[in-house]
């Protein structure tokens, strides 16, 4: 079990995002609020052969030309479905580029590429994966074409790697949701370690398994908080684990689970969708991870391709990121949105903690396997 002094370690500022249906409630100290970022539909290139937004140039005359002439690109993504929906449809909305998905757990996706590139069949024009240890494998196979996307120059050179072959556009977080039309906001967990109470036992936690950089991400995070101790623990409340965080989010949406380690992405959209859910921004933190992204370099879509990892950047497109509850990247970014005017705490509040990026790959392997014989996985 975990010990004394590590339940006893100091507590920070909590927020409870609590979302009923449509309705965005947050309960204690943390609620911000922010007027929406402007998504009003544009006309692209209207005035100009640039595609210029918000004053930005995302694409000189000859790119966008052969972008528009192409139309569209096709995008493989780990991202789950609505949130990368919302991101693409604010894409559509400033180009009138469209995209079609491949949408997989991180796990069956780097699968799919691998096979896909070596037999010669991928299809991917980009590729967003989580997880260096994952984009640097592309990397080194040749699945990613290096390309330097317009903007680059706003992120942190540590987010731009594989030798110029992918960034990090946005980054997500972990924290804990609750059905509450079975939990109350009173009762709902409030920290990591209040999920190891027996009243959570039996089956009303859910949670993904850690094959996806998103759950790894939040495994590490925990081992090293309170050591294996809470792996063992948590595995005596006999949790129900999904492959997806998609799945995990559809239960709670469903009343099969009480309560969850979940993404505050997919909990707005489950509440946007009429769903009873409430996300609880832990007094420990929110445990981040990155999404990696990259031109395939069997793009046949390649200019509409680069239009896109262009826009990423921009402003226009940190701001799709953030409506769909994710950080942005960029030092500018607005805070995620959990809907009807309330976001996440702001980047710089020091609610986020991440597990160390050089322990993420090279624990992995081993903690991956692990975790798995814990839970009677393996």
């Amino acid at each position: 079990m975990i010990s004394a002094s590590q339940q006893s370690r100091k507590r920070t500022s909590r927020s409870v995002f609590k979302a009923i249906g449509t309705m965005v409630v947050v309960g204690t100290m943390m609620l911000t609020t922010a007027c929406a970022a402007d998504t009003s539909p544009t006309d692209p290139g209207a005035d100009s052969d640039e595609l210029v937004i918000e004053g930005t140039v995302i694409a000189d005359a000859e790119l966008w030309a052969a972008a528009k002439a192409e139309g569209k690109f096709i995008l493989y993504t780990a991202l789950s479905e609505a949130r990368q929906n919302i991101i693409l449809e604010a894409f559509k909305r400033d180009t009138g580029i469209t995209t079609d998905i491949v949408r997989l757990g991180t796990a069956q996706l780097q699968e799919r590429v691998i096979s896909e590139h070596g037999s010669g069949v991928l299809e991917a024009d980009v590729i967003l994966t989580t997880g260096s240890i994952y984009a640097d494998e592309f990397t080194e196979i040749g699945v990613y074409e290096q390309y330097t996307p317009v903007g680059i120059e706003a992120i942190d050179p540590g987010l731009f790697g594989g030798n110029g072959s992918w960034f990090v556009s946005m980054q997500s977080v972990n924290g804990i949701a609750y059905n509450s039309a079975l939990v109350s906001e009173a009762d709902a967990p409030k920290r990591y370690d209040d999920l190891l109470d027996p009243r959570w036992g039996g089956g009303k936690i859910g949670m993904s398994d850690v094959t996806g950089g998103a759950a790894w991400a939040r495994e590490l995070w925990l081992h090293d908080e309170y050591g294996v101790e809470y792996w063992e623990s948590m595995a005596t409340q006999n949790p129900i684990i999904e492959s997806s965080q998609g799945n995990v989010t559809d239960m709670l949406a469903r009343g099969e689970i009480e309560v969850a380690l979940a993404l505050p992405g997919n909990i707005a959209a489950a509440a946007a969708d009429g769903a009873s859910v409430a996300f609880v921004v832990p007094e420990e933190g929110l445990i981040a991870y990155d999404h990696h992204i990259g031109l395939s370099s069997s793009a046949a879509n390649v200019n509409a391709a680069k239009v896109y990892l262009n826009w990423l950047l921009s402003k226009s497109g940190q701001a799709a990121i953030a409506s769909a509850g994710d950080y942005p990247v960029t030092s500018d970014g607005p805070a995620p949105s959990m809907g009807e005017g309330a976001t996440l705490p702001a980047r710089d509040s020091g609610i986020i903690v991440q597990p160390d990026a050089e322990r993420f790959v090279s624990f992995q392997p081993e903690g991956e396997d692990l975790w798995f014989r814990i839970h009677g996985l393996k």
